[in-house]
Order: C-alpha cells, then sequence, then structure tokens
C-alpha cells in the first residue's frame, strides 16, 4: 500500500537568517511589517521576530517588484497581496465543487491580471512621460551646444 508523503515540517526564521539570506537590513524587514508588506504578523515585544518559508518568498515578490517595476512600497503592497490572492485562487479552483464555483475563482484571476495589467502600464506611461522630458532636454543643450560652434 502506497503511503502518502509527510507533509514537511515549516522552517522556522530568525530575523538574522532572514537578513542573511534576502540581503536586507533588520530595519527594512521591521520597515516592510510596518507598511504590512509581510502580511499579518504577530510578534510578542522582547521577542524575537520568526518568519517562515511563506514569509520568505513574499519578501521575495516584494524586492522582484521593487527591482523590476520601482513601485513606491504601497504599489508593491498591493501587488503582492494581489499576486498571493492569485496563488491562493489558483488552487482553491483546481478543488473547486463545482463548475460555477471553478468560473468564479478563474474570473477573480482575471481581474488580478487586468489589475496588474494596469499598474504595468501607468508605470509605463510615467516612464515614457520622463523620457520625453530628458529627450526634450538632450535636444535643448545640443542646440545650446550648436550656437556656440
Amino acid at each position: 500500500m502506497l503511503q502518502k508523503p509527510k507533509a514537511r515540517e515549516p522552517k522556522i526564521y530568525q530575523i538574522g537568517e532572514v537578513v542573511e539570506i534576502t540581503g536586507l537590513t533588520h530595519r527594512t524587514l521591521h520597515y516592510y511589517e510596518e507598511l504590512g508588506l509581510l502580511g499579518e504578523r504577530e510578534h510578542a515585544p522582547g521577542k524575537h521576530r520568526l518568519y517562515t518559508d511563506d514569509d520568505l518568498e513574499r519578501i521575495s515578490r516584494v524586492t522582484r517588484f521593487k527591482e523590476l517595476m520601482g513601485h513606491q512600497l504601497s504599489e508593491i503592497k498591493e501587488l503582492v497581496d494581489l499576486d498571493q490572492e492569485r496563488q491562493s485562487l489558483r488552487e482553491e479552483a483546481a478543488t473547486a465543487g463545482s463548475k460555477a464555483e471553478k468560473a468564479r475563482k478563474l474570473d477573480r484571476i482575471r481581474e488580478i491580471f487586468v489589475a496588474e495589467l494596469s499598474f504595468l502600464r501607468e508605470r509605463q506611461s510615467r516612464l515614457g512621460e520622463v523620457e520625453r522630458l530628458l529627450t526634450e532636454r538632450i535636444k535643448d543643450v545640443e542646440a545650446d551646444i550648436r550656437k556656440l560652434k
């Protein structure tokens, strides 16, 4: 008889280990917690902050959004929350009891992708404006240089 594989015990990390793994500082992790970027956190005063593999994954997503998209942390929190919701919905949809329930979950996943795409397009628009402004300034300086020749 085949036995189900045992569920892996979740690994717990102290903040120093998370600093080593992620390359972030204690202060940055505390700040991320204050902003709610790491989800709901319970931590007794005077006790070490503890993190799980899920927390490390969330930190990775925050870092990825920040590096790749240059979003402000408030935007990153919203994106990470949406990303996490989408992942949960995907798992729930796979085990949904009815087609209607599965369709509702998949529709919400689509809405999340649309919201993320909207974030991206807004960011591209802002970057396009900065690009146009810098291009104009370069042309102005080049015109000034030509006048000096």
